[in-house]
C-alpha cells in the first residue's frame, strides 16, 4: 500500500497546478475549483488499482475531472437554486473585486499580467466542448491523444474542436491584435519625439 501511494504521489503531485488551472477555469470560482481538484485526487486513489503503471497518467486524470466537472453539471441542472435576495454579500463581495465570489474568474492567478481581458472574453464565448479542448491542450499540456482520451472522443473530433477554437479565437483577436499593434507604433513614435 505504501509503494502504491508513493507512485500516486509521484504521478499526481507534479499535475497538480495544471487541474487547477483547468478547474478553476471550468468552474469559473476558486473555491469550486479546489473542491475539483480535490475530489478529482480523491476519486483517482480510490481508482488508482485499476491504473495500469506505464500508461499515461495525466490522460487518465485529466478524464477523471472532466467526468467529475460534466456531472456537477449535470447535477446543478438538475437542483433547485435559490438566492437570498434580503442579504447583500454577494454584491459587497463582488463591489470588492473578490474573485472566489465572481461569475468570472481569477485569471491572474493563471496568466497573471499576461491575459488581456479580450482574450478572456474570447475564450469565454467559445462552446463548451471548444474551451475544454482548448484548454486542456495550452493548460493541461495534453497532446491530441491524451486530450481525445480525457474527453472520451476520436482524436479526429479534438483536431476539429481545436482548429474551430483557434479559428474563431484568431478572428475575434485580429483586430484588437491590430489595433493593439497601432497603438505600439504610436507610443514608440511619442518616445522618439520626445528622446530628440
Amino acid at each position: 500500500m505504501a509503494v502504491r501511494h508513493a507512485q500516486f504521489q509521484e504521478l499526481g503531485l507534479p499535475l497538480a497546478d495544471r487541474l487547477y488551472a483547468m478547474a478553476l477555469r471550468l468552474m469559473g470560482n476558486a473555491a469550486q475549483a479546489e473542491d475539483l481538484v480535490q475530489d478529482t485526487y480523491f476519486k483517482a486513489w480510490q481508482n488508482f488499482e485499476k491504473f495500469e503503471l506505464g500508461t499515461n497518467f495525466k490522460a487518465w486524470i485529466f478524464k477523471i475531472l472532466t467526468f467529475l466537472y460534466r456531472n456537477e453539471r449535470r447535477s446543478a441542472k438538475h437542483r433547485e437554486q435559490t438566492v437570498d435576495f434580503a442579504g447583500n454579500d454577494l454584491l459587497e463581495a463582488r463591489a470588492e473585486g473578490d474573485p472566489t465570489v465572481a461569475v468570472g474568474l481569477d485569471w491572474n492567478k493563471l496568466y497573471p499580467d499576461l491575459v488581456e481581458d479580450e482574450l478572456k472574453q474570447a475564450l469565454d464565448r467559445l462552446s463548451e466542448d471548444q474551451r475544454s479542448v482548448f484548454l486542456l491542450v495550452t493548460l493541461g499540456d495534453l497532446s491530441y491523444q491524451e486530450c481525445a482520451e480525457a474527453l472520451g472522443v476520436p482524436i479526429g473530433t479534438v483536431m476539429s474542436r481545436l482548429f474551430r477554437a483557434r479559428k474563431i479565437l484568431q478572428d475575434e483577436l485580429t483586430a484588437y491584435a491590430r489595433s493593439r499593434g497601432a497603438q505600439r507604433k504610436e507610443e514608440e513614435r511619442s518616445e522618439q519625439g520626445a528622446a530628440r
